[in-house]
């Protein structure tokens, strides 16, 4: 508690299983009962969205590097066949990993529902 006691933000890596563990619970008492939630709200960053991300960034950057060189190397049936192919590939696992993500928000508010802080 002492380090959050020289914090200014509390931000919260958080996963469906961060309650089941006693000293995640701890923090968060500990910076409730130091009267910081009223100055700051914690954040909570669900370590899921990052995979979201980096899926989206990772297809941009392919798509950008393919059309940078799309001109001199391959010609535009070809580019179409691998932008499409691309698509069908990358599409889906974003969608797979942004379901994910959503189910995981809504495990999230019902944690936060239930967590209580009592004295």
């Amino acid at each position: 508690a002492g380090f959050l006691k020289e914090s200014d933000r509390l931000v919260v890596l958080w996963t469906p299983s961060y309650f089941t563990r006693l000293w995640c619970a701890y923090e968060l008492v500990s910076w409730v009962n130091l009267g910081k939630v009223r100055a700051k709200p914690i954040v909570f960053m669900p370590v899921a969205l990052t995979s979201f991300v980096g899926t989206w960034t990772l297809s941009y950057f392919l798509f950008t590097v393919v059309r940078s060189f799309a001109d001199v190397l391959i010609d535009k049936k070809s580019l179409t066949a691998i932008a499409f192919i691309s698509l069908l590939v990358l599409f889906p696992c974003a969608v797979f990993i942004g379901q994910n993500h959503m189910r995981d928000l809504a495990a999230l508010q019902a944690q936060l529902r239930v967590f209580t802080v009592r004295k």
